[in-house]
């Protein structure tokens, strides 16, 4: 499939999601990937695909194979492997609920925004506004009727 969406110039963006299949079990995680142009991890999941331990280590492993690598920090909001620098972005204050859903927040605000934008600055903060405003509430974002 990622192949194919290739074919057609689609961009492939994937949040591990803390797939214990894709992420420890699989030696062959980045061969698996091949033809993913975003990738979306948190710390822990970038922890556990790379080896490394700082997030600005995790992000230049995760370049050498993702056209563009994001790392949700949660509290500490988010960073980006932009050219050959690290670009963080902090996090918004907000009174903390539920972290359920914030990640996949984040992930359609970034997305909805660098899709629109090509602007990656924005785009993180935009990402980070999403995963604020989920974590004020308890459970995921409530189903559109």
């Amino acid at each position: 499939m990622i192949a194919l969406a290739g074919r057609f110039g689609l961009m492939i963006s994937l949040d591990p999601s803390w797939d214990d299949e894709l992420i420890r079990r699989n030696s062959d995680c980045f061969e698996i990937c091949a033809g993913i142009d975003l990738l979306l991890p948190n710390v822990e999941e970038g922890k556990a695909l790379t080896g490394e331990n700082t997030d600005e280590a995790i992000l230049r492993s995760l370049r050498e194979r993702f056209s563009l690598a994001v790392l949700k920090r949660g509290e500490q909001g988010a960073m980006i492997h932009c050219e050959s620098t690290c670009v963080p972005a902090e996090a918004i204050r907000v009174n903390v609920v539920d972290t359920t859903g914030a990640g996949d927040a984040f992930n359609a605000g970034f997305l909805h925004s660098w899709l629109d934008t090509s602007d990656l600055g924005k785009s993180l903060t935009a990402g980070i506004e999403a995963g604020g405003l989920s974590v004020q509430s308890a459970g995921a974002p409530p189903r559109a009727s």
